[in-house]
């Protein structure tokens, strides 16, 4: 299993208290027909956290029904419990996804042998080969080089997230697995530079409302268009700025969405919706940054 390229970390639809199972496939139609390489279910931009174990199997049955095999299919199963993780790899291998996206545990801080524990029992568990997912900002506890290093032992490990917003860090990450694991970006601002230094792609929020656009951007970035993708990178900084200048990222992906004509509704409480004015700005922001209601130009 070999995960690269763009993967989206898809935005969970959600309306009257229940996963909307027909806007998720309205989604998933969307961005399978932009030609990005995987899609991701309950990571942090799907609201993983907010979801109960229930609806996190019932939108990967929905996300896996409309996909095709040539689309890679993950599934977040961080959780603060080592057990829930396990029971949630299980989960992964009866519905069909293709890895699980493993991250350090959250809430409570964890040393780094505890980290290694805890991802290596994911790892010797899971029936599907394994992402690990280094989000620090929100676990708030960060994968060390060395724990790095160590976990490269366990095959069924495949490809790391690296959403540390640190090229150095990333790069050091690249130099540190084995040569069969892939390395992927989790910030969109950085997807060119990540590339360039020889990552293997990235997995991209704002691919929910601008995949022609992110695909592009890697594509680019693969062929050495670097004129190309430095133009594109710009552009994509943009449309970041806007997405993280209102109320949530969530909340702004969503808006956005809505927007491009896929009602993905507002995000699971507590957290807000995108006010109106917030919607327009968004929407001018995009006609700005040259992506126009979301769609590339």
């Amino acid at each position: 299993m070999r995960v690269q390229g763009v993967v989206v970390p898809l935005v969970t639809p959600w309306r009257d208290q229940g996963i909307d199972k027909g806007a998720s496939k309205a989604l998933v139609e969307f961005l399978t027909g932009a030609s990005v390489n995987g899609l991701f279910v309950s990571g942090t931009t799907g609201e993983g956290p907010l979801l109960s174990d229930d609806e996190r199997k019932n939108l990967l049955a929905t996300v896996r029904s409309v996909t095709g095999s040539d689309t890679v299919v993950l599934f977040g199963v961080g959780a603060p419990s080592t057990a829930e993780c396990l029971e949630l790899c299980d989960v992964a291998a009866d519905e069909g996804a293709d890895c699980v996206v493993a991250m350090p545990p959250y809430f409570y801080g964890v040393t780094q042998e505890e980290i290694v524990v805890h991802l290596a029992t994911i790892a010797q568990h899971s029936k599907v080969p394994v992402v690990l997912y280094d989000i620090p900002q929100r676990t708030g506890n960060r994968m060390s080089l060395d724990t790095v290093s160590r976990l490269m032992e366990y095959e069924s490990i495949v490809c790391i997230k690296d959403s540390s917003a640190d090229m150095a860090h990333f790069q050091r990450v690249l130099a540190t697995v084995r040569p069969d694991v892939t390395v992927l970006m989790g910030d969109d601002a950085l997807i060119f530079p990540a590339v360039a230094a020889g990552g293997h792609g990235a997995v991209s929020g704002l691919a929910n409302v601008i995949p022609e656009g992110i695909v592009a951007l890697y594509d680019a970035s693969v062929k050495g268009d670097i004129q190309g993708a430095r133009v594109l990178q710009q552009k994509v900084i943009e449309a970041q700025k806007a997405i993280m200048s209102e109320v949530s990222i969530i909340a702004s992906l969503k808006a956005a969405l809505c927007e491009r004509g896929i009602d993905v509704g507002d995000p699971k409480p507590p957290l807000f919706a995108v006010s109106a004015e917030g919607r327009k700005r968004l929407v001018d922001a995009f006609d700005k940054a040259g992506f126009g209601r979301g769609a590339s130009r």
